[in-house]
Protein backbone atom coordinates (compact mmCIF):
# COMPACT_ATOMS: atom_id res chain seq x y z
CA UNK A 1 0.00 0.00 0.00
CA UNK A 2 1.28 3.84 -0.26
CA UNK A 3 0.03 6.90 0.64
CA UNK A 4 0.27 10.69 -0.81
CA UNK A 5 -0.03 13.68 0.38
CA UNK A 6 1.61 17.08 -1.22
CA UNK A 7 4.77 17.92 0.99
CA UNK A 8 5.38 21.63 0.15
CA UNK A 9 1.31 22.47 1.01
CA UNK A 10 1.99 20.68 3.93
CA UNK A 11 5.31 22.47 4.97
CA UNK A 12 3.80 25.86 4.27
CA UNK A 13 0.34 25.27 6.63
CA UNK A 14 -1.70 25.27 3.09
CA UNK A 15 -5.07 23.08 3.04
CA UNK A 16 -4.97 20.33 0.11
CA UNK A 17 -7.21 19.21 -1.61
CA UNK A 18 -7.41 15.21 -3.14
CA UNK A 19 -5.39 16.34 -6.32
CA UNK A 20 -1.82 15.61 -4.92
CA UNK A 21 1.01 15.17 -7.00
CA UNK A 22 1.11 11.16 -7.09
CA UNK A 23 4.81 11.29 -8.97
CA UNK A 24 6.48 12.24 -6.23
CA UNK A 25 5.10 8.77 -4.71
CA UNK A 26 5.24 6.77 -7.53
CA UNK A 27 8.72 7.65 -8.25
CA UNK A 28 10.10 6.01 -5.45
CA UNK A 29 7.72 2.73 -5.90
CA UNK A 30 7.47 2.85 -9.59
CA UNK A 31 11.30 1.68 -10.31
CA UNK A 32 10.89 -1.26 -8.04
CA UNK A 33 8.13 -3.03 -9.84
CA UNK A 34 7.80 -2.86 -14.03
CA UNK A 35 3.90 -3.48 -13.73
CA UNK A 36 3.94 -0.34 -11.49
CA UNK A 37 5.84 1.90 -13.31
CA UNK A 38 3.90 1.00 -16.71
CA UNK A 39 0.60 1.55 -15.39
CA UNK A 40 1.39 4.39 -13.04
CA UNK A 41 3.95 5.56 -15.89
CA UNK A 42 2.86 9.62 -16.34
CA UNK A 43 0.16 9.62 -13.48
CA UNK A 44 0.41 13.01 -11.48
CA UNK A 45 -3.30 12.84 -9.30
CA UNK A 46 -4.91 9.82 -7.21
CA UNK A 47 -7.99 11.30 -9.02
CA UNK A 48 -6.43 10.15 -12.23
CA UNK A 49 -5.13 7.05 -11.61
CA UNK A 50 -8.90 6.41 -10.00
CA UNK A 51 -10.25 7.53 -13.60
CA UNK A 52 -7.84 4.83 -15.34
CA UNK A 53 -8.72 2.37 -12.36
CA UNK A 54 -5.26 1.57 -11.62
CA UNK A 55 -5.27 2.28 -8.05
CA UNK A 56 -5.08 -1.64 -7.41
CA UNK A 57 -2.04 -3.29 -9.70
CA UNK A 58 -2.24 -6.82 -9.78
CA UNK A 59 0.26 -8.90 -10.31
CA UNK A 60 3.33 -6.49 -9.56
CA UNK A 61 6.60 -8.70 -8.84
CA UNK A 62 9.39 -7.10 -7.33
CA UNK A 63 12.75 -8.62 -7.58
CA UNK A 64 13.45 -10.88 -4.78
CA UNK A 65 9.98 -11.49 -3.70
CA UNK A 66 8.94 -14.99 -5.17
CA UNK A 67 5.32 -14.27 -5.29
CA UNK A 68 2.85 -11.73 -7.33
CA UNK A 69 1.82 -8.35 -5.02
CA UNK A 70 -0.77 -6.24 -4.95
CA UNK A 71 -0.48 -2.82 -4.39
CA UNK A 72 -2.61 -0.15 -3.76
CA UNK A 73 -3.00 3.63 -4.02
CA UNK A 74 -4.55 5.06 -0.50
CA UNK A 75 -4.96 8.21 0.41
CA UNK A 76 -2.85 9.98 3.23
CA UNK A 77 -3.89 8.99 6.57
CA UNK A 78 -3.63 12.89 7.86
CA UNK A 79 -5.75 13.83 4.61
CA UNK A 80 -8.20 11.14 4.95
CA UNK A 81 -10.77 12.76 6.26
CA UNK A 82 -10.79 15.79 3.44
CA UNK A 83 -10.11 13.07 0.85
CA UNK A 84 -11.70 10.41 0.65
CA UNK A 85 -14.75 11.60 -0.15
CA UNK A 86 -12.81 11.78 -3.91
CA UNK A 87 -12.21 8.15 -4.03
CA UNK A 88 -14.13 6.26 -6.94
CA UNK A 89 -13.17 2.57 -7.71
CA UNK A 90 -15.92 0.71 -9.92
CA UNK A 91 -19.30 1.90 -9.08
CA UNK A 92 -18.13 2.87 -5.52
CA UNK A 93 -17.29 6.43 -3.93
CA UNK A 94 -15.46 7.73 -1.05
CA UNK A 95 -14.67 5.30 2.03
CA UNK A 96 -15.91 2.27 0.75
CA UNK A 97 -13.83 2.71 -2.15
CA UNK A 98 -10.41 2.34 -0.51
CA UNK A 99 -12.42 -0.31 1.50
CA UNK A 100 -13.13 -2.43 -1.53
CA UNK A 101 -9.25 -1.44 -2.52
CA UNK A 102 -7.52 -2.82 0.78
CA UNK A 103 -10.37 -5.93 0.52
CA UNK A 104 -9.64 -6.92 -3.47
CA UNK A 105 -5.65 -6.51 -3.01
CA UNK A 106 -6.09 -9.08 0.04
CA UNK A 107 -8.00 -11.37 -2.14
CA UNK A 108 -6.03 -11.79 -4.87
Amino acid sequence: MMFCRNQSAFQAGKKTNYDTPFSRVHINIAPLSPEIERIWSGVKQLTALDKEEAALVYPSTFADVLHPTAVVALTYPAYRNVNVKYRRYGNLKGEATEQALVRDAITK
